[in-house]
């Protein structure tokens, strides 16, 4: 078969239509963006414990404002050392946490609540006096601080490029001077 400019021209057009009408039944390459993912932890600061609604939480607020899924495993009272179970051992959380674009955790007061939940008379005095350099407040920064640390570990292994926001917390022993004011009657 002799391929002339006519036969050339049918084969051309036939190839424009097939490639055409083929093109109005394909599936579109685009897929709708997935919603990134946010994952709090820690006690109940993070949990909104507390608020008369729990939409008011910061972790609800942002999520809402950035339209993230939330996956929110906080829990009132936990401490740095149960933020260490949960990310090692709570499928949910670790779920959230591989699933993360970003993680925020806010942990530590009740470390040192604990502190001095249980502290004798002479240990109270000695918080009074020294405040944060407290012995028994120093030990309890320092044994949170690992277990941070370890949470941090932990969830670095689920997700190694999540950004991690540790929300700070303050210094109940210096919010104000009233213990200041009692560490001489203290001493």
């Amino acid at each position: 078969m002799k391929i002339t400019k006519r036969n050339l021209a049918l084969i051309t057009v036939l190839i424009i239509v097939c490639y055409s009408v083929f093109s109005l039944f394909s599936v579109s390459a685009e897929v709708a963006p997935q919603p990134l993912c946010l994952s709090v932890l820690g006690d109940s600061i993070a949990s909104g414990y507390g608020l008369e609604n729990i939409e008011d939480s910061y972790s609800v607020l942002i999520a809402k404002e950035k339209r993230y899924n939330l996956s929110n495993c906080a829990v009132p009272g936990h401490t740095t050392g149960d933020l260490l179970r949960v990310v090692c051992n709570e499928e949910v959380a670790r779920e959230g946490i591989a699933k993360a674009d970003l993680v925020i955790i806010s942990i530590g007061g009740n470390d040192i609540i604990r502190v001095l939940q249980y502290a004798d008379t002479n240990t109270l005095l000695s918080i009074l006096s020294n405040g944060v350099n407290a012995p028994v407040i120093k030990e309890a920064a320092a044994k949170a601080k690992e277990q941070l640390l370890f949470s941090c570990m932990e969830i670095r292994d689920l997700n190694p490029d999540v950004p991690i926001i540790l929300q700070s917390l303050y210094n109940p022993l210096y919010a104000n001077n009233t213990y200041k004011a009692f560490a001489p009657t203290a001493e």
